[in-house]
């Protein structure tokens, strides 16, 4: 029984490595073939929920930079930029993101802030 479950766990361990990775070769690809949107303005509506949303699935932040929606969620095993705490209301930034093709969200590749 310990044989099959640790097969089991490692088969599992091995099939989300592999689609993590999938995912961060389609936005490095994306950048190198200069395919990412660009999105630059001011930060507008930014969410962050209470602590109390801690949890396995980490924090969601959301917010728009010049009409375009964006969220992540901080802990996730989504690739690109999903860090809590660096955005904020009123920051200028310019955005490098992908289109996911399986989803509504965007992957931000690349997140630059002005001084």
């Amino acid at each position: 029984m310990a044989t099959f479950m640790l097969c089991y766990f490692s088969l599992f361990s091995l099939l989300a490595f592999f689609h993590s990775y999938q995912n961060y070769l389609h936005i490095n690809s994306a950048m190198q073939q200069s395919q990412c949107e660009v999105t630059e303005g001011v930060v507008t509506q930014f969410h962050h929920p209470p602590n109390l949303s801690r949890g396995s699935q980490g924090i969601c932040e959301a917010f728009v930079v010049s009409g375009v929606q964006f969220s992540y969620r901080t802990g996730s095993a989504q690739n690109g930029f999903h860090q809590a705490g660096i955005i904020h209301d009123g920051m200028q930034v310019r955005i490098y993101h992908y289109d996911k093709i399986d989803s509504v969200d965007k992957d931000i590749a690349r997140l630059e802030v002005a001084p």
